[in-house]
């Protein structure tokens, strides 16, 4: 697996993270970024299979024209093709997939889960942090930002140094991340 975290916050998303490809228990590629960031001003996030996430951001990149919510159909289409793909003849992979974007100036996001070919969501709207650890890790990375957060501070370089912070401490503990910090931020538009 890998790490990938979000930070949603009245005035931005920032996303971060690693670098690292596993496959076999060995890394086979250090500096690949697990999300894209669209000028239309939302992000697409995938974990948990390279191949697949590899797919899927590359389709998202040669779709530069997709709104934020054109963009949310295009991932499901794209996830419910690879939901019974498999790594073994028996085996379906599993993996993670998120998208955010501001909707009428609030922040929200949409996670995806695929498991044994079933494809479960979860809504996200107002202030979150969303992470997609690496199943080695023995604690939560949300919880180790939200404890450094104070009174629902959220300037922006102070999320930005407490993810890369855990992103840190995640490669220390887990075979399958990486240091390679890939960091970005959508800003909430303001009208002039």
């Amino acid at each position: 697996m890998s790490f990938l975290n979000l930070a949603l916050t009245k005035d931005f998303i920032s996303v971060l993270s690693d670098g690292q490809i596993t496959e076999n228990e060995q890394a086979i590629r250090t500096y690949f970024k697990k999300f894209y960031v669209s000028p239309n001003g939302f992000l697409v996030g995938v974990t948990g299979f390279h191949k697949i996430t590899e797919e899927i951001l590359v389709q998202f990149h040669y779709q530069p024209h997709l709104t934020p919510l054109e963009a949310q159909e295009f991932l499901l289409s794209a996830l419910l093709r690879y939901k019974d793909k498999r790594s073994t003849l028996t085996k379906k992979v599993a993996y993670n997939a998120v998208i955010a974007f501001f909707d009428n100036g609030q922040p929200q996001a949409r996670t995806y889960h695929i498991e044994d070919g079933m494809l479960s969501t979860k809504d996200y709207t107002g202030s979150s942090l969303i992470s997609f650890p690496p199943d080695d890790i023995d604690f939560d990375p949300n919880k180790l930002i939200s404890k450094h957060l104070k009174n629902g501070q959220s300037l922006l370089p102070t999320i930005q140094l407490l993810q890369r912070n855990v992103l840190y401490q995640i490669a220390e503990n887990s075979k399958t991340v990486n240091k390679t910090v890939f960091q970005e931020v959508i800003k909430k538009e303001t009208s002039s």
